[in-house]
C-alpha cells in the first residue's frame, strides 16, 4: 500500500468512527503504545546509537523511577 493509499484509507477509517478516538486506545499503557505502536513506525529513521539510547530510557523508566533510580544517579555524579 502506498502512502497516499494508506492516508486515504486512515481517512476513511476516521470518517466512518467519527472523530473520537477509539475506546480501544485508553485501554492501553504507555508501554504498550511504545512497544506495538511507536517504535515500529519509527524505529527504520534511528541510528544504533539512538535505537539503543531510547531503549535504555525506557528501561529506565519500566524499573530505574520506581526504585529510586535517578536519585542514585544524581549522587553518583556528585549532586543532590
Amino acid at each position: 500500500m502506498s502512502k497516499s493509499e494508506a492516508r486515504t484509507k486512515l481517512r476513511e477509517m476516521i470518517f466512518e468512527n467519527g472523530s473520537r478516538p477509539s475506546p480501544v486506545l485508553h485501554d492501553i499503557t504507555f508501554g504498550e503504545y511504545w512497544r506495538d505502536h511507536y517504535v515500529p513506525l519509527r524505529r527504520s529513521g534511528w541510528s544504533e546509537p539512538t535505537e539503543a539510547g531510547y531503549s535504555g530510557y525506557m528501561k529506565f523508566l519500566k524499573t530505574g523511577a520506581r526504585e529510586g533510580g535517578c536519585r542514585q544517579g544524581a549522587e553518583s555524579n556528585g549532586r543532590r
